[in-house]
């Protein structure tokens, strides 16, 4: 996070250095919330794919009455 705050322009004031820093949490936020949105929607999209694979497989149980109670 130093190399970050540092990285974005000289700091000459208190001030400077925390806006910078106030700007490097907000990237790193900003960061972990496309994460998690990612990993939300790779789960969602594994979720989906799951149901449809256990209905085709009632599917063919069903039609096939191998299974039937």
């Amino acid at each position: 996070m130093k190399s970050e705050v540092y990285r974005k322009k000289k700091v000459g004031t208190r001030d400077e250095l925390l806006v910078n820093i106030l700007d490097v949490i907000a990237c790193i936020k900003e960061r972990q919330d496309a994460l998690k949105q990612h990993e939300l929607q790779s789960t969602l999209m594994l979720t989906v794919k799951f149901s449809s694979i256990c209905y085709k497989l009632y599917q063919l149980c069903h039609f096939n009455n191998k299974y039937r109670y």
